[in-house]
């Protein structure tokens, strides 16, 4: 049996777009064969497209996901500081030499290039405590970024 080296679908054993030569091996016959131009052409437009077409889906998924990464660190970034705001205005409350006033206040604190608006509840927890809670948000949202509460002795 005559087997053609060559793995085209062209290459056939009656030498038609083969030519070489025959050598036997262990009962074998193969023939080493030396590809016509038609049989050695490299990628066709259709792979080259293909390949070019995955490539730029690999390429947008990554750039979409340095975006998703970018807006995920600047949120990150506001609760921070929004948290920083808060933990500033309990250890505030918390220090004073007088009692704050019961109720909420609201109040605009400028931290790190940005103005936060605070609300501050205070409220009576028992005989001699109260409950000091601070949520932070930006000026121009109602979302609320940071909340931290504190008690202090009322005597």
């Amino acid at each position: 049996m005559i087997e053609p080296s060559c793995h085209q679908p062209d290459s056939r054993p009656d030498g038609l777009f083969l030519s070489g030569r025959i050598a036997k091996s262990k009962n074998r016959y193969t023939l080493f064969a030396r590809c016509s131009r038609r049989a050695q052409s490299g990628l066709t437009l259709v792979e080259t497209l293909v390949a070019l077409v995955i490539l730029a889906m690999v390429v947008l998924g990554a750039f979409a996901l340095m975006g998703q990464s970018a807006n995920f660190a600047a949120s990150e970034q506001d609760r921070l500081a929004a948290s920083i705001v808060a933990d500033n205005v309990l250890i505030t409350e918390l220090a004073r030499s007088t009692l704050p006033e019961r109720g909420e206040r609201e109040d605009l604190v400028a931290m790190a290039g940005r103005n936060w608006v605070y609300l501050e509840t205070v409220q009576d927890v028992g005989e001699r405590a109260m409950l000091i809670t601070v949520e932070v948000r930006g000026e121009n949202s109602q979302q609320v970024l940071a909340s931290v509460s504190g008690v202090r002795e009322t005597q």
